[in-house]
């Protein structure tokens, strides 16, 4: 989990640019814009209502490796992400370049305008032109610049590479775009599941949408976009997610004899649950995620329940509970174990201090 703390929007501001020059700003974790927040003049505060945002206009902020996120008002997830893009001397790019590519098999991947149509060209390419290209990227005409942004990729699982934006004519043919990378004979496939929310899981999600202080509908955005639904095969799945930054309050506490306890259905519920009058919600930023695969396609996921916790244990009278062990087990859970009770999210004429089932000894 990130470092929760709290900020006002110039020290947020001071963070965000302590990321790098450029940095990527995802919302509700798709990708929005890259952008630039270097600030080489040393200003207290730049100007730039874009991208940073506002007091008032946020209630959490997360600060963890390369990232900051923050949870705005309005629900939205925004996550400022340090980019792999940053500003080089000739030297320095150079001796990168020498780190990642000398002696290697290299491919350069090129874009560029052919007579007024948009092209991408990939071919081999010796370390010798590639030291040649990144020296000419530094000039524009006669003008040459002391600085220079690049796009370095260190990760292997990515393929080693450099990126830079270039602006030379030759012919009919204008190139914009180099990037040089390590030619690699593996690569990793990654399975990316849809996640489907029928009819079903949304009448289902109206007791739990006020557990949420993030709308659930984002949480499950952010989470598909972060790959957290990723390279699943299972036929039914339960998960628990943590997320770095709370999204909710868990209703699930431990009891003791002096705890009330009353049972009730929850809305749109078939089956009593068990609840407690003395327990108190906790915030959380675990979030439980049921899933169930399709039977026309293996990579649809529908998406059964959700809701803040850690704790994917069935009720007693869940008509899912496989065998008489598992029914023994979720009985010693729920003699010590109640939901925090809330009178809105229950059916109150079924309301009962008497168990409708036996809890055992």
């Amino acid at each position: 989990m990130g470092n929760i703390i709290s900020l006002n929007s110039i020290e947020l501001e001071r963070h965000i640019c302590q990321l790098g020059d450029f940095v990527k700003r995802y919302v509700n974790g798709q990708f929005e814009e890259e952008y630039y927040v270097g600030n080489w003049c040393n200003y207290d505060h730049l100007d730039n209502s874009k991208v940073f945002p506002a007091d008032g206009e946020y209630n959490q902020v997360a600060i963890g490796e390369n990232t900051i996120t923050v949870i705005m008002n309005n629900g939205c997830i925004f996550e400022y992400v340090k980019s792999k893009r940053c500003y080089y001397t000739e030297e320095e790019i150079l001796k990168i370049a020498d780190e990642l590519f000398n002696g290697k098999e290299l491919m350069l991947e090129e874009y560029r305008i052919r007579n007024g149509k948009k092209e991408k060209a990939v071919y081999p390419i010796s370390y010798d032109e590639v030291v040649k290209l990144i020296k000419n990227a530094f000039y524009c005409g006669i003008s040459r610049a002391g600085r220079r942004d690049f796009i370095v990729n260190l990760e292997e699982s990515d393929s080693l590479s450099i990126e830079f934006f270039v602006n030379r004519k030759e012919q009919d043919v204008i190139c914009l775009y180099n990037r040089i990378f390590v030619q690699s004979l593996t690569k990793r496939t990654v399975t990316y599941n849809k996640i489907i929310q029928s009819n079903k899981f949304r009448s289902h999600m109206q007791v739990h949408e006020k557990d949420f202080i993030i709308p659930y509908q984002n949480i499950i955005q952010y989470a598909s976009y972060k790959g957290y639904f990723n390279d699943i095969n299972e036929r039914f799945v339960d998960m628990v997610v943590e997320f770095p930054f709370n999204i909710g309050y868990s209703l699930l506490c431990e009891t003791t004899v002096q705890d009330t306890i009353v049972y009730a259905k929850r809305k749109n519920r078939e089956i009593y649950s068990r609840f407690t009058l003395d327990g108190e919600k906790k915030l959380t930023n675990k979030c439980v995620f049921v899933l169930n695969r399709s039977n026309q396609k293996s990579d649809e996921y529908y998406l059964i329940t959700m809701f803040p916790g850690e704790y994917l244990v069935k009720e007693p009278q869940d008509k899912n509970i496989k065998d008489e062990l598992e029914r023994q087990r979720m009985l010693e859970f729920w003699r010590n174990h109640a939901l925090v009770f809330n009178p809105k999210d229950v059916d109150l004429e079924t309301a009962t201090y008497s168990c409708p089932y036996d809890l055992g000894a």
